[in-house]
């Protein structure tokens, strides 16, 4: 449909450059409107801009009463940044937060086209403003607070604005689209602007320019594996910093292809600051899903609960309680729910601190509640169990507890739901950099855990793990088979020896190196693959491994380095110094590595993933993203035999059905 079949009878300002209803102002730009006035939560604007490689670095379109910002603006940056679409939105929110930080919504030149003739919507629903170009999402926020109300607003735009409208109301979602160029436009822009979505869910973020997967939450239910996810923008910038997260969610039968659904638990109320972690509970044919609220005034945390028949569209419900002492209740958060089978009662462990530690500076501890009917809840006695995020569930007759601490997952063991709760040995699950790991069963007896790969800031890719269980009781993690990306043929590789002695066979080296370092570099190795080889160390040696990503002699690269005598592996760049720990970047306490292991290296984009002998796990992202299409082996004051190698190119990770 023509944007001139759009119904815009009811808007404020309806405005072509070809009606010659405006005049020059004072300050070089168009006056629109001398009189727009608008109120309340809700509001609409909509502009077509001609966009010229010359007209970014100025402003597009401004409401306000003076030269300092009290309404909003639309701008073309051009800075030390780069070049980006803005826009800025002030609210008449009372708090200091608000003070000289408006609300801001923004999307890369790069991403929507830097020349063009572009519709450009932003729509304030109340709990969400949202940036449209031609029709696509590409960026939002959640705002406190209504629009600031004055006697006279001026609406001034440049020369490159075609048409101009404004509504004191909400547009709908085909409205959008017909304003956009209509739905086929608007499919093709959508594919333009933010790629094809993918249907496979490991080394994964939502589309954007500004998205990334939070804390995990699976479950499993009726052969279905339910990923639901905190959505995140700006690193938990949003919304003040609060986080505003919302609930997003995606689903599989075979942990291959994945079908992305709505949002489960979004925002959508000016109070709720962010929707925070909880877990998922089925009951008598209703999904539940345990959520806390963080209000964005400071007020106490609201656990709550949204339902769900099908599991997918969920509602959500009033607040179910709120923590009373000797619990802190505004950090309240991160309810996980499980039931005890011999009693039938419902718990829910809470994330929080106790008011009066017994030992100062000691007061975190899990929240304990009860239930038997998952509605209404009472308080218990403490889990002395530091951490955030618990999972708490049973597996072949052992009981875990996991929790994050800094990020990090650790776990503790025991053989009934209440404790006592031991420390294993080694009680890191998956390495320092999978954050916030929790799990979930699937098939018969697996399970998998999920985790985030951080991505410089709060939030990133998806990390997806097969949990281990020894007989024991101890776990590790090792990568789930279904979700290993897929590879062409092996490369042949061509070998120089830089330092040392080696020696080769069919998919076969040895290197040597008595009491000094020896290399080997094998040239013209593909930027993203996956590497293979049976590790057989001799006696006595000092250390060894490979570096990826190399160039020149050994003077760049990122080095995996294993230690046997340390029971250590770990990342580090090549020259590095060599007592230097990088706690981060490294396993310790890896039991083996002057055995023969298997070793799995994964190298796509940024990431770089591990997998040793199926038991030990670790995803680091690499600080300095290198392209050096060099892979070196060394060994260190001893010998090592890497046999059966393999380097794989990655095929591209792209939908199942592509």
């Amino acid at each position: 449909m023509a944007i001139d079949k759009i119904p815009l009878n009811d808007a404020k300002v309806n405005w072509c450059m070809s009606d010659g209803s405006s005049t020059e102002s004072s300050t070089g730009g168009l006056q629109v409107a001398n009189d727009l006035k608008l109120k309340g939560c809700v509001m609409t604007l909509y502009t077509q801009i001609q966009f010229t490689l010359d007209k970014w670095g100025s402003s597009i379109l401004s409401w306000s009463t003076t030269e300092v910002l009290d309404g909003f603006r639309l701008q073309a940056i051009d800075d030390n940044s780069g070049k980006v679409l803005r826009f800025e939105l002030e609210t008449d929110w009372d708090d200091s937060r608000n003070e000289d930080r408006p609300l801001r919504l923004g999307v890369p030149a790069s991403m929507i086209g830097e020349a063009g003739c572009r519709h450009v919507i932003v729509r304030f629903t109340g709990p969400k403003l949202e940036l449209f170009v031609d029709g696509v999402l590409v960026d939002e926020e959640w705002p406190v607070g209504a629009l600031k109300s004055a006697t006279s607003k001026l609406l001034l735009v440049s020369g490159n604005v075609k048409q101009v409208a404004v509504w004191n109301r909400v547009l709908s979602d085909d409205e959008i689209v017909i304003l956009s160029g209509g739905k086929e436009m608007v499919t093709h822009r959508n594919l333009e602007i933010l790629g094809t979505e993918r249907t496979t869910l490991n080394y994964w973020k939502p589309r954007g320019h500004n998205t990334s997967a939070g804390d995990c939450m699976p479950s499993f239910h009726n052969g279905r594996f339910h990923l639901f996810y905190l959505f995140d923008r700006r690193h938990h910038g949003s919304k003040w910093h609060l986080g505003a997260h919302q609930w997003a969610h995606a689903s599989s039968t075979d942990l291959k292809t994945w079908e992305h659904h709505p949002f489960a638990v979004p925002i959508s109320r000016q109070w709720e600051g962010s929707i925070c972690t909880g877990s998922t509970f089925f009951h008598r044919g209703t999904y539940y899903a345990f959520y806390a609220a963080r209000m964005h005034d400071g007020r106490p945390g609201q656990l709550t609960v949204a339902t769900s028949a099908d599991g997918i569209h969920f509602t959500k419900g009033d607040p179910l309680f709120t923590l009373a002492p000797p619990y802190e209740p505004v950090n309240a958060r991160d309810p996980n729910v499980f039931r005890d089978p011999e009693t039938g009662l419902f718990h829910m462990l809470v994330t929080t601190q106790v008011l009066d530690p017994p030992i100062p500076g000691q007061a975190a501890c899990l929240a304990h509640l009860v239930s038997c009917d998952l509605l209404t809840w009472e308080q218990q006695e403490p889990v002395w169990v530091p951490g955030e995020c618990p999972d708490c569930f049973e597996w072949n007759g052992w009981h875990y507890l996991l929790t994050g601490h800094e990020g990090v997952t650790r776990y503790r063991i025991s053989r009934s739901w209440f404790g006592p709760w031991k420390r294993p040995r080694v009680d890191l699950l998956d390495g320092p950099q999978s954050y916030v790991m929790k799990t979930a069963k699937f098939g018969e007896n697996r399970r998998i855990g999920v985790a985030w790969g951080g991505e410089h800031g709060w939030g990133g890719h998806t990390v997806f793990r097969e949990v281990v269980q020894h007989e024991d009781g101890t776990l590790g993690s090792a990568w789930v088979p279904e979700m290993i990306p897929h590879t062409d043929d092996p490369v042949s590789l061509s070998l120089d020896i830089l330092a040392g002695e080696m020696s080769t066979g069919v998919k076969r080296l040895t290197m040597s190196a008595p009491c000094e370092l020896g290399i080997t570099a094998a040239h013209g190795v593909p930027r993203n693959f996956h590497f293979c080889s049976r590790v057989v160390p001799r006696a006595g040696s000092a250390a060894f491994g490979l570096a990826v990503r190399g160039e020149g002699s050994y003077e760049k690269g990122h080095e995996l380095r294993v230690e046997p005598f340390r029971r250590k592996i770990g990342w580090r760049p090549c020259q590095s110094n060599t007592v230097e720990e990088r706690e981060r970047f490294a396993l310790y306490d890896v039991e083996g590595l002057d055995q023969p292991f298997t070793l799995n290296v994964l190298v796509l984009d940024d990431l770089l993933d591990i997998c040793v002998d199926n038991r030990r796990t670790l995803i680091v992202r690499m600080e300095e993203c290198l392209e050096g299409d060099t892979l070196f082996f060394f060994a260190y004051c001893g010998q090592v035999v890497f046999e059966d190698i393999e380097i794989r190119p990655l095929k591209p990770l792209v939908s199942e059905s592509s």
